[in-house]
């Protein structure tokens, strides 16, 4: 009889999926993490200052130079690399309001599932 009681409530504990409240935190979901610049990490946003920069530096010889074969094809490289770098951090952006977005809903869904077990403990009496 104890062991069958006993392998109930391990049951109903595992069927149960409390949150942790301890990640959760309201106040911080609103605010940009400390280590971003523009929304995105440091180390990222210098990557693509860098490559935006290189790009740009591709592109200037095209605009003070004689426009010969050399200076078209540095054009042609600079040019897709400033669309490359701007694609890059616009889906970087995309990524992190997704991510931002999935973890305030998780905290909805948390506080919506301790109404739910709350109403079927409450409101369900025979």
């Amino acid at each position: 009889m104890d062991e069958q009681k006993n392998t109930n409530e391990v049951n109903t504990d595992e069927i149960l999926e409390y949150p942790d409240f301890s990640k959760l935190n309201r106040v911080n979901f609103r605010k940009l993490p400390k280590d971003t610049i523009s929304g995105i990490l440091k180390s990222h946003f210098l990557i693509y200052a860098v490559a935006f920069l290189v790009s740009l530096a591709f592109i200037a010889p095209y605009a003070f130079c004689s426009q010969d074969k050399w200076q078209s094809i540095s054009m042609s490289i600079g040019a897709s690399g400033v669309g490359a770098v701007l694609l890059g951090y616009f889906i970087e952006l995309a990524a992190k309001y997704a991510d931002r977005k999935k973890y305030i809903f998780s905290y909805n869904d948390s506080i919506l599932m301790i109404y739910r077990n709350l109403w079927e403990i409450f409101a369900n009496r025979s």
